[in-house]
């Protein structure tokens, strides 16, 4: 209780510097590529372990299709999971300025 009287009170003394933390503000939240799978099924993205190996493969020059690397710990491939959902809103924002208006003109 008198913990929560503090957090009251400290929430009204709170200036516009010390603002809450923030989801961009957070430290980012690592997975491996299996719980990448998982987060791209959240957002109705359905891929095999395969496809999913595949986008964290490197190319000829070095290049993967999603921002995974190799954590230096336990040798594994990571992604932040904030970077793979933007790499996915990206090109979903790309392809909407891509699109033709068809509609006709009045």
């Amino acid at each position: 209780m008198i913990y929560d009287e503090f957090r009251a009170s400290e929430a009204g003394n709170r200036t516009d510097k010390e603002a809450p933390i923030t989801e961009a503000a957070r430290p980012p939240t690592y997975v491996d590529l299996s719980e990448a799978r998982m987060v791209l099924a959240e957002l109705g993205i359905q891929l095999t372990e395969r496809q999913m190996k595949r986008a964290a493969e490197t190319d000829a020059e070095g290049r993967r299709k999603l921002p995974f690397f190799i954590d230096p710990i336990d040798g594994r491939l990571k992604i932040a999971r904030q970077a793979l959902i933007d790499a996915y809103r990206k090109r979903q924002i790309a392809a909407m300025k891509n699109v033709r208006d068809n509609s006709p003109i009045q």
